[in-house]
C-alpha cells in the first residue's frame, strides 16, 4: 500500500475509534444525571389554585359546571366593600355640603338614578344578612353587621331603608318610627339618620336605629292601646317616645280623664322611661316635649320619666301594678329576677344578657303567660353597654 493512503487511512480509523469514544462517554454522562437529577413535578403533583373569578362568574350566570358555586365569604366582603364605596361616591358630597352650608352639589355618580342605588345597596345588605345567619359558631348563630346600608338623608328615608331591608316587618313599628323624628333624640343632626350607635354622655348610647326596630318587632304584641310599658335605661328618651306612639295611637288622642296627673291615661296606658342617672333623665324628658304631641304626653301624664336603679325595676307609687311590655336597654349581668315578677300575665321583657362565661351579649325575649308560667328564648347576639349603677 501506498505509504501516503496508509497514513489517511490510520488517521480516519483514529478518529473513528475516538469519536466512539465520545459517544460512549456522553452516553454514560448522560446516565449519571439522569440518575443523580432530581425529577421536575409533573402538573398532577403541583397544588391547585382556586380560580374565584370562574366560581364567581358561575354563581353570577347561574351555569352548574362545578357542585361549589356557592359565593364565599371573600366575594360577599368584596360586594360588601363595593356598595361602600358606591355610598360613599352618592352621599359624601351631601354630607359635606351639610356641614359647611353650602348647596348640594352633583354626584360623581349622578348617572344612576339614587333611588335604584339605595335599593341596590340594601338588598346587599340582606344578602350578607341572610348569607350570616347560615353560618354557625360554637357559641350559635352570627350576627348579621348592619350599619351603614340603611343609613338615610332624612327620617322617612332611613325608616323606608330599613323596611326595604327587611329589618322592619310591621306597619305599625313603620308608621310609630316615621312619626318620631330621630333628629329630636341625637346630639348631631348631620349623624341622627344614620344607622349606627351614637353616643349621648355619661357613657350611655342611643341605639342604632336597626336595634331600635328589632326591639320593637319583638313587644309589638304587647304595644297596643292602653297597656303599661316600662323602657329601662331610657336614655335620650327616643324609643320611649316610640313604644308611646304604639300605645296612645292618634285614635286614642281623645280628651283626658279629670286629673290626668294622678292616673294612667284616659285608657289606662302608660309609658315609663327609668334613668339611673338624673342628668339622663332630664334629657329623655326634654328630647320628648321637643315635639308637641311628646309635650301633651308628658303634661297629660300618659309619658313620664323616673331616676331609680333599673335592675329593680319600677313600681308605680299610685298602684298601678305591673307591665305588659319591659324594654332594657342595657346588657345585664343576669335576667334579673325583680323585673320578671313586675312582668304582667300576659307579658314579654326584651332584655340584653351578658354570658355567664364571658362569650359576649345575647338579646333574650322572657314571656310569662296568662297562668303567670315563665318561659325564655335566646335571640341573637349584640353589643350594649353595661346596666350598671350610676356614677359616684
Amino acid at each position: 500500500m501506498d505509504p501516503p493512503l496508509a497514513n489517511a487511512t490510520s488517521d480516519k480509523l483514529q478518529r473513528a475509534l475516538t469519536g466512539s469514544e465520545q459517544d460512549k462517554r456522553r452516553e454514560v454522562a448522560g446516565k449519571c444525571n439522569k440518575t443523580y437529577q432530581r425529577p421536575l413535578p409533573s402538573n398532577r403533583d403541583r397544588p391547585r389554585k382556586l380560580d374565584t373569578r370562574h366560581h364567581f362568574s358561575q354563581h353570577i350566570t347561574g351555569t352548574k359546571q362545578s357542585p361549589r358555586t356557592r359565593v364565599s365569604w371573600p366575594t360577599l366582603r368584596y360586594l360588601a366593600f363595593l356598595s361602600l364605596v358606591l355610598l360613599f361616591a352618592s352621599e359624601a358630597p351631601n354630607q359635606i355640603n351639610a356641614v359647611l352650608g353650602t348647596p348640594p352639589q352633583p354626584s360623581p355618580i349622578s348617572i344612576l338614578p339614587p333611588l335604584p342605588l339605595r335599593a341596590y345597596l340594601s338588598r346587599v345588605a340582606h344578602l350578607i344578612h341572610r348569607e350570616a345567619s347560615r353560618h354557625q359558631t360554637s357559641h350559635g348563630p352570627r350576627t348579621p353587621k348592619m350599619a351603614w346600608t340603611c343609613s338615610g338623608r332624612t327620617n322617612a328615608e332611613l325608616i323606608s331603608n330599613m323596611w326595604n331591608a327587611d329589618l322592619i316587618h310591621s306597619e305599625r313599628v313603620r308608621d310609630a318610627m316615621i312619626s318620631v323624628d330621630r333628629a329630636h333624640y341625637t346630639p348631631s343632626h348631620h349623624l341622627a339618620y344614620q344607622d349606627s350607635p351614637q353616643s349621648i354622655g355619661y357613657a350611655a348610647t342611643i341605639s342604632a336605629p336597626h336595634m331600635h326596630a328589632s326591639a320593637l318587632e319583638h313587644l309589638l304584641p304587647y304595644l297596643d292601646d292602653g297597656k303599661r310599658v316600662l323602657d329601662v335605661g331610657s336614655g335620650s328618651g327616643y324609643l320611649t317616645a316610640v313604644m308611646a306612639e304604639l300605645v296612645f295611637p292618634p285614635s286614642a288622642s281623645a280628651p283626658p280623664g279629670p286629673d290626668p296627673g294622678a292616673v294612667d291615661g284616659p285608657r289606662g296606658g302608660k309609658v315609663v322611661g327609668l334613668e339611673h342617672i338624673r342628668e339622663l333623665r332630664d334629657l329623655g324628658e326634654r328630647n320628648v316635649r321637643k315635639s308637641e304631641k311628646g309635650r301633651r304626653w308628658v303634661d297629660e301624664g300618659k309619658v313620664e320619666f323616673v331616676e331609680g336603679d333599673g335592675r329593680q325595676g319600677w313600681r308605680d307609687p299610685r298602684g298601678q301594678g305591673g307591665w305588659d311590655a319591659i324594654h332594657v336597654g342595657a346588657a345585664a349581668m343576669e335576667i334579673h329576677e325583680t323585673l320578671v315578677e313586675q312582668l304582667r300575665c300576659p307579658g314579654r321583657m326584651f332584655i340584653p344578657v351578658e354570658h355567664p362565661r364571658g362569650l359576649g351579649q345575647h338579646i333574650w325575649v322572657v314571656d310569662k303567660d296568662g297562668e303567670g308560667k315563665v318561659s325564655k328564648k335566646m335571640l341573637y347576639g349584640v353589643r350594649y353597654v353595661p346596666l350598671t349603677d350610676a356614677p359616684r
